[in-house]
């Protein structure tokens, strides 16, 4: 059986939890990947996000206190 790369290692985060990371509702991560303002991959029907994303959105949000690491869903 061939191994094909394990997306499971967490680098990527869904966009309900990208959205409650930022307060922000689903909906509004999907436009803002649609517009390009959030850089995503499709996976199927879903889309993932970048932990860099996430933390370059950390980064721009400035004096916000620093948050847990995300824990993704297996």
């Amino acid at each position: 059986m061939t191994k094909h790369a394990d997306v499971s290692t967490h680098a990527y985060v869904t966009v309900a939890e990208f959205a409650e990371r930022f307060g922000l509702s689903k909906m509004t991560v999907y436009r803002a990947v649609q517009s390009g303002d959030v850089p995503a991959i499709r996976i199927g029907r879903s889309y993932r996000i970048a932990k860099a994303v996430v933390e370059e959105f950390d980064r721009r949000a400035g004096a916000t206190p620093p948050r847990a690491p995300i824990q993704s869903a297996a």
